[in-house]
């Protein structure tokens, strides 16, 4: 991921500038204590340097492919980030309150490690530019039929920076709805075939807006969405224009998760989902106990789901139900009240939401996350998509044990389109506004609301 590389570019940069002032005091004063007038200095550095590599562009990708662009973009911002420094000094009258000495330490340390850092960097975008590891993966959305854009093609494929993986041809017969369904279909089993980073929609040449039902059709998918600008049209104006391949476009949607608030969220998974198992161990032992005397068949319950971008996997649940043959139906049925297939020390597994406890194990595999919304059975997802707009949308992110709409009271047995159209706008609201805080929210609120009416 380049914008990942880019970040982490930048923490390596501030990191860098504060361990080389408190080396360069060590050097210049002989201890490792530091005086808060210093300390204080040392901030206003690493403030200043914030601000000036990213003001100077030290973070542009296009800067990294090429060694010494970069390396002398970032001794620039350095040696600027030192004269703002000393000329803050001088304009405070401050300047005899500090070592000279060690501020020209700072900068002569700071620049060793920071080429360092730099040069290691260029040497591993390098080697992954080479392996084809860092190119962007493309899926195009295009008229049908229309040769025109065979240029615009050329110049995509030629460039490093971009892989295309797919094209999807918008069919230029049938009625507006039915020409975006057959083109969201095509991307929706493409995308989970390839992982597809952006979606780059050419409008038609008679008309430069695109397509409303398309785009609307293209909010389903968890990536960035960009438009060919084609002549004037109000639906772009105003939006940032960037260059891809040298063709200038306008992103029109952004996937909901940056890959660093997908790294974040990732870590989170990992750091609390390991200290719930720990947690939670002796009560998964309990419960399997209470399932093996109660009933027959196996102890876990696992079912095929969809999750991030409509990819299947199986869902770990205790099992609740009377084990029946491996005859299974297709047709899957939601537990209603009083239901004849759950189990005595189901029903209370049900109605404490214990069954979930075993999905730790998909959390800790990165199929799920803690939070987010909850994954429905692939056949309930076939049965919906159709009914609630956007429904599908709820894949953007990774499905979740607990999520924002369950802890609203929005969980149990969808029986009526209405019921699961609430509950798909709690899911997609979380979806669009997604943060730690929110996540840590939903968590603390999960437990207050685990035995619910509806729980069956």
């Amino acid at each position: 991921s380049q914008n990942l590389i880019l970040d982490t570019v930048c923490v390596g940069d501030l990191a860098i500038v504060m361990i080389a002032g408190l080396l360069s005091h060590r050097i210049r004063f002989g201890e490792f204590s530091t005086p808060p007038e210093d300390f204080m200095l040392l901030i206003g550095g690493f403030l200043a340097a914030a601000g000036m590599f990213h003001a100077l562009g030290a973070y542009r990708f296009s800067v990294f492919v090429r060694p010494f662009k970069q390396l002398r973009s970032g001794m620039l911002a350095w040696t600027l980030t030192l004269l703002v420094v000393v000329t803050a000094l001088f304009a405070f009258k401050s300047a005899d309150d500090y070592s000279r000495l060690w501020i020209g330490y700072w900068f002569l340390v700071g620049a060793g490690m920071l080429a360092t850092w730099r040069l290691a960097v260029e040497m591993v975008i390098r080697r992954a530019r080479v392996a084809g590891a860092l190119a962007e993966r493309l899926a195009i959305v295009a008229p049908a039929g229309v040769t025109d854009f065979a240029p615009l093609m050329d110049r995509i494929r030629k460039d490093p920076s971009i892989r295309l993986v797919r094209t999807a041809e918008i069919p230029l017969t049938g009625g507006t709805d039915e020409r975006a369904r057959a083109t969201v279909d095509l991307l929706r089993l493409q995308s989970v075939q390839s992982d597809i980073d952006r979606i780059l929609v050419i409008p038609d040449p008679q008309t430069p807006r695109p397509d409303p039902a398309i785009m609307d059709t293209l909010r389903l998918f968890p990536v960035d969405v960009d438009v060919v600008i084609n002549g004037y049209c109000e639906d772009v104006c105003g939006r940032p224009v960037r260059s891809m391949a040298g063709i200038p476009v306008v992103n029109m949607m952004r996937r909901p998760l940056t890959d660093l608030q997908i790294a974040v969220k990732r870590a989170e998974d990992l750091v609390l989902g390991s200290l719930l198992l720990v947690i939670a161990a002796p009560v998964l032992a309990i419960v399997a106990l209470a399932i093996r005397l109660d009933s027959r068949g196996p102890i876990f319950f696992r079912q095929l789901r969809h999750g991030f971008n409509q990819k299947p996997f199986r869902v770990w649940k205790f099992r609740s139900m009377y084990h029946a043959s491996d005859k299974r139906p297709r047709v899957v049925h939601q537990a209603t009240r009083d239901d004849p297939r759950v189990t005595r020390v189901g029903r209370f597994l049900r109605r404490t939401s214990l069954d979930e406890l075993p999905q730790i194990f998909n959390v800790l595999k990165g199929d799920m996350s803690l939070v987010g919304p909850r994954p429905h059975a692939i056949e309930h997802n076939d049965h919906f998509r159709s009914l609630v707009k956007h429904y599908l949308a709820r894949h953007r992110v990774k499905p979740g044990i607990t999520g924002w709409a369950q802890v609203n009271g929005l969980r149990g047995e969808t029986e009526t389109v209405e019921k699961m159209n609430e509950r798909v706008e709690f899911d997609l609201f979380y979806v669009d506004n997604w943060s730690v805080l929110f996540d840590l929210k939903v968590g603390l609120m999960t437990p207050l609301v685990a035995i619910h009416k509806n729980a069956y």
